[in-house]
């Protein structure tokens, strides 16, 4: 089993709406998360009902860490295509980085 890295980023079309940050990346082990430091207004993170009301906000700079768990059956992974973001401000955005398996 071999193991890499992989990065991208998002930037926030309509403010208030929530975007998956990512397409084609199920198997992360672990993701950092990172709103851009140019930001005029916060991020959010959650899953698909993500508002701006009830998404994890990270102010501009501010960064969080997502993991799968080895030891619970099913969710070894973070599936980027399942964890959603939006900002206060279009054009705001964030970077991700991921340790990924490859096959």
């Amino acid at each position: 089993m071999a193991f890499g890295v992989d990065n991208g980023n998002a930037s926030c079309a309509t403010a208030g709406a929530a975007t998956a940050i990512a397409s084609g990346f199920s198997l992360n082990y672990s993701v950092v998360i990172k709103a851009l430091s140019a930001n005029a207004g916060d991020c959010y993170i959650g899953d698909a009902s993500l508002t701006t009301g009830n998404g994890f906000p990270l102010k501009a700079g501010d960064s969080m860490p997502l993991s799968g768990d080895p030891l619970q059956v099913g969710a070894t992974h973070v599936d980027l295509e399942t964890v959603y973001f939006t900002a206060d401000n279009v054009n705001d955005g964030i970077r991700w980085i991921s340790q990924l398996k490859r096959p």
